[in-house]
């Protein structure tokens, strides 16, 4: 790569030595060596597909979810409760029909 003096003589621009670590300062305040634009925009790249991975895995897990019957699922859900509320029910009147519930029964 070509340093920024010997670019500039090339084209007839000669900048006085006493200028030099002026002119360095400045540009590299103002600019990047395209190596390091390149290390950037690879590490962009990687982090764009990345992301693109995840969308694409998404995608899928909701095109996934979205074939699962819901109707059913809460059918399901309803029998269960149902059946729970049941068992409760039976365990209760058990319990209230039970010699150990009565008041004043002796168990032994």
């Amino acid at each position: 790569m070509k340093d920024i003096f010997e670019i500039l003589k090339d084209l007839g621009i000669t900048v006085p030595e006493d200028q030099h670590k002026d002119l360095r300062r400045s540009l590299n305040e103002n600019y990047i060596v395209i190596d390091e634009h390149k290390n950037k925009l690879e590490k962009v790249n990687g982090q764009l597909a990345t992301a693109n991975e995840t969308i694409t895995d998404l995608k899928t897990q909701l095109e996934d979810a979205s074939k699962v019957d819901v109707k059913a699922l809460q059918d399901k859900i309803k029998e269960f409760e149902d059946a729970e509320a049941d068992r409760v029910q039976k365990e209760n009147a058990i319990y209230n029909n039970s010699t150990f519930h009565k008041k004043g029964a002796i168990v032994g």
